[in-house]
This record gives C-alpha cells, sequence and structure tokens, in this order.
C-alpha cells in the first residue's frame, strides 16, 4: 500500500489530507507538510464523490463549521464499488474534535447521511483541534490514518478485508473502524471507551457481513471498564488480543487475571510468558484477524499486533527477507504503553 507520512494542523486538515491524498492529488514527495512516503498509484486511488444539498462539505481551510466526505474505492474488482463517508463533529467546551465514519453499499447524493443505501452503524474517533503528527495509508480496497496527539496514536479504518471466503461467498467484506464509543469522549480519555485496532472498544468496529446485516465486532464487553472488566467471550472479535471461542484460559469474561489472550501476557502470574525478542533481534508480527466462534473471517490487511517489549512508539521494523525488503511503523494504541498495546501497519 501506499504510505505518507507528515503533520496536519487539526481535525478538520487529516481529513483533507486524508481525502487528497487517497484521491491521488496530494503527493507527499513535493507537499511540504510531509517527510516521507509515495503517492497512490493510479489505479488504486479513491474517488471524492459529490455531495448533494443535504450533505454538507467541510470547510477548505481552517474547521470554523463541521461537514461530510464521501469516497469510493476502486476495489480489486469494478464491481466492488467501495462507499465510505466520515462527518466531523465537535464539543470544544469539553477538546472533543472527532470523525464518525459509516459505510454504504452505493451512493446517492440527494439523500442524507443517515438513509444511503445500506448504511452502516456510525464508528466514531477523537482527535485533536491542534498539529499533530500523521500516517496515512491507501491501497485499492481500504484506506488508513493515524494521528499521534502526544503520546496517544489514534487508528481509523475504513475498506475490504482480506477475507478468507471467496468473493461470490462474501462479496462485500466492509469493515469500519474508529477509536471511541462515542461523541462524548475526547482523544485524551484513558478507559477502555477508548481503544482502535487491534483491540477495538465497544462500538469501535463494524463489519458488513455476508447476510448484509452489519455486526459489531469488538474486544470489549462494555466501555468505561477497568482492564479486568474489559474482556468479551462471543461476537465478532480480533485475534490475536482476543480468543473468538473462550474466555482466555477458561475465565469468566470480566476477570482481572486473563484480560488479554494468553499469547501475548499473563497479568495473574507477575512472570508474564511475554512474546519478547530482544535476545534475537526480531519481534513477530501477528496479523490482526477477524473471526467468530464459528468462522476465521479475514485478516484486517496491514495492520498487525506486535509484543511491544523493546520498542517505542516511532520505531520501525524492516522484514529484510523479502526481495524488497518490507518496512512496518510502530504504534501504541491509544492512551496505553503497555507492550501487550502495540501494533505496526505495514508500508508497501
Amino acid at each position: 500500500m501506499a504510505y505518507a507520512i507528515g503533520t496536519a494542523t487539526d481535525f478538520m486538515d487529516l481529513l483533507r489530507k486524508l481525502r487528497d491524498y487517497a484521491a491521488g492529488s496530494l503527493d507527499p514527495a513535493v507537499h511540504p507538510d510531509f517527510t516521507d512516503g509515495v503517492e497512490v498509484p493510479l489505479g488504486e486511488r479513491w474517488t471524492v464523490l459529490t455531495n448533494g444539498g443535504s450533505q454538507p462539505n467541510i470547510p477548505g481551510s481552517g474547521f470554523a463549521t463541521d461537514g461530510e466526505v464521501y469516497l469510493e474505492g476502486p476495489g480489486s474488482d469494478p464491481a466492488d464499488q467501495i462507499i465510505v463517508g466520515f462527518k466531523t463533529y465537535r464539543n470544544s467546551g469539553a477538546n472533543i474534535w472527532g470523525w464518525e465514519m459509516r459505510g454504504y453499499t452505493a451512493f446517492n447524493n440527494v439523500l442524507d447521511w443517515d438513509t444511503m443505501p445500506g448504511v452502516s452503524p456510525s464508528c466514531y474517533a477523537a482527535f485533536d483541534d491542534a498539529s499533530m503528527d500523521i500516517w496515512l495509508y491507501a491501497n485499492a480496497r481500504r484506506i488508513m490514518a493515524i494521528a499521534r496527539i502526544g503520546t496517544s496514536d489514534v487508528l481509523v479504518h475504513l475498506g475490504f478485508i482480506q477475507q478468507f471466503g471467496t468473493r461470490n461467498q462474501y462479496p462485500y467484506p466492509l469493515l469500519i473502524t474508529g477509536s471511541t464509543d462515542g461523541t462524548s469522549r475526547s482523544f485524551q480519555t484513558n478507559n477502555f471507551g477508548h481503544s482502535c485496532l487491534p483491540d477495538p472498544c465497544n462500538n469501535g468496529a463494524y463489519i458488513r457481513w455476508v447476510d448484509g446485516t452489519w455486526q459489531e465486532a469488538n474486544n470489549y464487553a462494555t466501555s468505561n471498564q477497568d482492564r479486568g472488566e474489559a474482556r468479551t467471550a462471543s461476537g465478532y472479535v480480533f485475534w490475536p488480543h482476543r480468543n473468538p471461542v473462550s474466555n482466555a484460559d477458561g475465565n469468566a469474561s470480566g476477570s482481572a487475571a486473563y484480560n488479554e489472550d494468553t499469547i501475548f501476557e499473563t497479568f495473574s502470574t507477575g512472570t508474564a510468558p511475554y512474546i519478547s525478542s530482544t535476545g534475537i533481534d526480531a519481534h513477530a508480527l501477528f496479523p490482526c484477524t477477524l473471526a467468530n466462534s464459528n468462522a476465521l473471517i479475514g485478516r484486517v490487511d496491514g495492520v498487525f499486533a506486535v509484543f511491544g517489549f523493546g520498542l517505542v512508539t516511532g520505531d520501525t521494523l524492516t522484514d529484510n527477507s523479502e526481495s524488497v525488503p518490507v518496512v512496518y511503523d510502530v504504534f501504541a494504541n491509544t492512551w496505553r504503553s503497555e507492550p501487550v498495546d502495540y501494533f505496526a501497519v505495514r508500508r508497501e
């Protein structure tokens, strides 16, 4: 996938830059706000759809008013028509500046945000009205943006997962993800109502299922909980942070002892079996995989859980086993700093 690394002046500027980068009108090699990156290849660029009268545009500069942006991804087949939407919101008195995001199955600009075909439930992401470091990733099937606000890394994903079924079996695997469970949280929130991929909070992700319904996918039973009460044992979840078929090690949901999958660590013992790597100068990357108790559904393209022992946000990992080395950018999930909460995103 194409990638771009730079800065945005605020949450609205971040949305403009994601829009322009995905559409191919922002070249990070020459844009003054970017320090690294490559253009989105011509055949993988997204189309900026034209807003109708009930679909207000975001401002061309600044962030004086809220608005909407709709994009269409080309996918890997002409029939894909990947439709996603962004709508900004704010509560300046509470330092809340965010995006509401949805997926659709078609676009009609005489309809509004709530009534377009195949509309998904909303996901939300909290940003800031000040300068932030940003990472943008795009290919024909999905777009992602990451903002580093202070020490918090916020990831959003919109587009198709890499489904394990065939196209006929699963024709429209659209995943929409954010970082918060609603519009009442700022980027400074440090509870489990604030968590993004690969370990999303309640209301943090929705997948369009094979029957055309939208299913919530998350790793937390309830919001505003401490770590020991946050696990859920059923539904659509993301491995490796969550086992889709049982509570970790057989403990009940809500157990403080086993709230993360034990592929990473066990909090109860104090002698956790860390997957670490500084001794061999390597870090294992686990593909963020959507599953339920009946099936493995698909991978989130380019997103990997990585145990953060020996890493800090801003690091990169390089896989030299390929003919062309592959680089991964390292982040920590929102406000967290424990090794279990790190993830990496692949550049291409």
